[in-house]
């Protein structure tokens, strides 16, 4: 079974060939016809699974990326205060706690 269709032409590829003046009548089987469908089908279907698989992938993303965010601040902020409790522990070690009374060093 064959089926009728009438394309178009906007310009011609080749230069020898003189632009058409109507529609170009083209003669398509059936089966072929049937057969493009089909793959465009499994095209949009392939697709369509790309997608999804696409979004799972990307909310998964964003979700460790948030996490990894959360968790690396957190130990910023431990490493600060451990760092400015350090700094004012070894300062204390160093400090001179006495005082001078007739210029003497008297320790209390």
């Amino acid at each position: 079974m064959w089926l009728l269709t009438n394309i178009q032409l906007n310009h011609c590829v080749l230069a020898e060939h003189p632009e058409p003046s109507g529609p170009l009548i083209f003669y398509l089987p059936q089966e072929g016809l049937h057969r493009i469908k089909t793959n465009v089908e499994k095209s949009k279907q392939i697709q369509n699974v790309m997608r999804a698989v696409e979004l799972r992938d990307r909310s998964m993303q964003e979700a460790n990326f948030e996490r990894v965010n959360f968790w690396s601040g957190l130990q910023l902020f431990v490493m600060v205060s451990v760092a400015v409790t350090h700094v004012l522990m070894i300062r204390g070690l160093f400090q001179d706690k006495s005082t001078m009374r007739g210029g003497q060093k008297v320790r209390t």
